[in-house]
C-alpha cells in the first residue's frame, strides 16, 4: 500500500521530532512542518497529518478545522478518545517508535479513509463493544453522576487531557483521577473512549 501522492502535513513542537518523522517518510509529498496547531489554519492544504500525542493533544483550534487524515505515533487510550472527538476523514494511531514502513502503510491507510489501531488498543475497543451488544440496546439504570462528573465527562467529549481539565474546573490532576474512576464505575466502562461512548449513548453528554 502506499500514500498515492497524499498532501502530507508533519506536527510535533520538537525540531527533531520533526526532522525524525520526515527522515521516516522519504518518498511522502511533505508539503510542509508545524510546531503548534496554532499555525494550521495558516498551513499549506494537507491530505494527511502526521504528529506525536503531545502535538495532537492541543485541540483548542483542530476541532474547529476541517480534519484532514490524521496519524499520530505515541498511540494509548486517550489518545484514541481524543482521535474519536476529532473525527479525521481517516486516521491511524502507531506506536511513537514505528519503523519507516508502519508509518508509510498507516499513511496510506488513512489517507483512503480507514483506521488502523495497535491491537491491545483494538482488543480493549472490541471488548467495549461487546459488552454494548449484549446489552441489546437496553439501559440499566446506573447510580446518578455528581454535578462534578457530568462536568469531568463534558470535558471529556472535548478531548480534554486530564491535566486541562484539573486546570479548568480548579481542581488538582489526581481529583480528576478520583472523578474518572467513579465515571467508569457508574457507567461499567474502563476507559476514556468507551465512557465517552457510553455517555453519548445514555445521551449524558454530546460529540
Amino acid at each position: 500500500m502506499t500514500d498515492a501522492g497524499a498532501r502530507v502535513l508533519i506536527g510535533a513542537a520538537s525540531p527533531s521530532v520533526r526532522a525524525e518523522l520526515r527522515a521516516l517518510l522519504p518518498n511522502a509529498k511533505i508539503v510542509g512542518e508545524l510546531a503548534s496547531p496554532l499555525d494550521l489554519d495558516a498551513a499549506p492544504g494537507a491530505d494527511v497529518l502526521v504528529v506525536d500525542a503531545a502535538f495532537a493533544r492541543l485541540v483548542e483550534v483542530l476541532p474547529s478545522l476541517p480534519p484532514p487524515a490524521l496519524v499520530v505515533l505515541g498511540a494509548d487510550e486517550e489518545t484514541f478518545a481524543l482521535v474519536r472527538t476529532l473525527r479525521p476523514s481517516g486516521w491511524a494511531l502507531l506506536p511513537f517508535d514505528a519503523t519507516a514502513e508502519e508509518l508509510s502503510a498507516g499513511l496510506a491507510s488513512a489517507f483512503v479513509g480507514l483506521a488502523v489501531l495497535p491491537l491491545e488498543l483494538a482488543d480493549v475497543s472490541l471488548a467495549e463493544v461487546t459488552t454494548l451488544e449484549r446489552a441489546s440496546g437496553d439501559f440499566v439504570d446506573i447510580e446518578p453522576l455528581t454535578p462534578r462528573e457530568r462536568d469531568v465527562l463534558v470535558l471529556l467529549a472535548n478531548g480534554d487531557p486530564n491535566k486541562r481539565i484539573a486546570a479548568k474546573l480548579d481542581i488538582s490532576e489526581n481529583t480528576v483521577k478520583f472523578h474518572l474512576s467513579a465515571l467508569y464505575s457508574k457507567l461499567g466502562v474502563s476507559s476514556r473512549a468507551a465512557a465517552l461512548r457510553e455517555g453519548v449513548r445514555r445521551g449524558l453528554v454530546s460529540v
